[in-house]
């Protein structure tokens, strides 16, 4: 189950890619939803300058429930716009665990130790390993990140023949 070194390093670059992908969308999210908020301090603005020109109590109590509902929506927009921000560490620091158990969870395992043992099972394999009498171990399903690297390696890759797909034409 232990990948190559040369095909974890194409997955150490592929985590890296999804990792800055994702966070580049998260400042898009970001941009958008400050955009979104600017749009709304606008608004704010407008119905401001109307209650103060306003002579009409009911139209200036209209206005000012309009003002009430933009600022709930303003202090939601905060919210999510804080959410957004940075991840909470770096890639290196999230994932070195995880991509250390995937380079070689052999480690793991050879720790001796009964829960580490159980934790290398659950993460590296989908369902608990079958045992038959007669026929012994039976082949478990790996989990995700196995599989992939697995069909990194090229599992079932065929090449094209020479003349390419299709048969050729006279």
């Amino acid at each position: 189950m232990q990948p190559s070194e040369q095909l974890f390093a194409v997955a150490r670059v592929m985590f890296r890619e999804i990792w800055d992908s994702r966070l580049a969308s998260a400042q898009e999210r970001g941009a958008a939803l400050r955009k979104q908020l600017a749009g709304v301090d606008r608004k704010v603005e407008a119905l401001l300058d109307r209650i103060a020109d306003t002579q009409v109590d009911s139209v200036a109590k209209a206005y000012e429930g309009k003002v009430r509902k933009l600022q709930e929506e303003r202090i939601a927009l905060e919210e999510k716009i804080e959410k957004i921000g940075k991840p909470r560490t770096g890639f290196d620091e999230a994932l070195r665990t995880p991509l250390a158990f995937l380079a070689n969870p052999l480690k793991l395992w050879s720790s001796n130790s009964l829960e580490a043992r159980q934790t290398v099972l659950k993460l590296a394999f989908i369902e608990k390993l079958v045992f038959d009498r007669s026929r012994g171990l039976r082949t478990p399903e790996t989990a995700l990140p196995f599989r992939v690297l697995e069909e990194l390696t090229g599992g079932n890759l065929k090449m094209a023949r020479p003349e390419g797909f299709e048969p050729p034409t006279p």
